[in-house]
């Protein structure tokens, strides 16, 4: 009988270990701003939130899974790490779909699929209340109490997965489609969240909607302290009929630009789940209204954002 790991990382330990120092995280809440000492081991990590307990086979595919993709694209990460880049399009493809797997795994993704469900639930108390009376009843259905209340965990992981597996072809384009730019910094700079991939809007452009990997001005990810890579939506037609060439990676660009530093911290911030994972020696870069940012959450404009958040000092 093979182990059934109980512990499933959300964020993976090979990216957390780029934040850390020997393993050693500091925790940030985004809703208190109080920190804590953290080891990457126990960061991201959920009881069983991964596993499938009536899956015919294994129940916990899904997260055995998604060891095997974090030991591949850990190479990659390696590679842009020691300079290789652009990446070739083996790689880069690589990256792509772990990036849109991250984007979708987590705890944020699970939450929004909730949060659809309860809107729905809500919708047809009001319109049909006998269909919602049958709907109640079904098996597995939340309790008719909680609907349009703080929106409970209604989703199981077998449905999470399956949402997983449904959008992962649909929105890897999105993500690789995009020209990449990679910014290195001279010193460590950047810290992460429990939500790594992050959204970016349009600067100076009201945004009215949510953000998401189609939509976004810019999808930012923070690879270690050093490096950020954003991912920038071509403009019309500037690369139509390019679409080979920007697989290749014949748009990508490898940038120097310290003030980056403040615009991935400041996104990261905002979008963050629970939890800001930062070395302990760059805790200085935490916003101080870390609460107050947070709650401002994803629909912030770059004209938005506090000046003084985009400083390093």
């Amino acid at each position: 009988m093979p182990d059934r790991p109980k512990r499933h990382h959300t964020v993976p330990q090979f990216y957390l270990e780029r934040f850390s120092n020997d393993g050693i995280l500091a925790a940030v809440n985004v809703q208190t701003g109080r920190q804590h000492g953290l080891n990457k081991i126990n960061a991201s990590a959920e009881s069983n939130f991964y596993k499938v307990a009536d899956h015919p086979e294994d129940a916990m595919y899904f997260e055995r899974a998604l060891g095997q993709s974090e030991t591949a694209v850990s190479a990659v990460y390696r590679d842009i790490e020691d300079g290789r880049w652009p990446l070739p399009p083996d790689r880069r493809m690589l990256m792509a779909d772990f990036l849109t797997l991250q984007f979708l795994r987590g705890q944020p993704h699970r939450a929004q699929i909730s949060s659809v469900i309860d809107a729905i639930l809500v919708r047809l108390r009001e319109e049909d209340p006998a269909r919602f009376a049958e709907v109640m009843a079904l098996q597995g259905a939340p309790s008719p109490q909680i609907v349009g209340g703080p929106v409970p965990d209604q989703v199981s992981a077998a449905v999470h997965i399956h949402q997983i597996t449904t959008l992962l072809p649909k929105l890897r384009p999105f993500i690789a489609g995009r020209p990449w730019v990679l910014t290195r910094f001279d010193e460590p700079s950047l810290f992460t969240s429990d939500e790594p991939i992050v959204p970016l809007s349009q600067p100076g452009v009201e945004q009215t909607e949510g953000l998401g990997v189609e939509n976004a001005f810019a999808l930012l990810h923070p690879i270690s302290r050093t490096l950020g890579l954003a991912m920038y939506r071509p403009k019309p037609g500037e690369v139509r009929g390019l679409v080979d060439a920007v697989l290749d990676g014949k748009f990508d660009d490898l940038n120097v630009d310290p003030e980056m530093a403040g615009v991935f911290n400041a996104t990261t911030a905002t979008h963050a789940h629970r939890f800001l994972f930062v070395h302990p020696d760059d805790v200085r870069f935490v916003p101080e209204d870390i609460a107050g940012l947070s709650a401002r959450g994803g629909r912030m404009t770059g004209a938005q954002l506090p000046a003084e958040l985009f400083s390093r000092e």
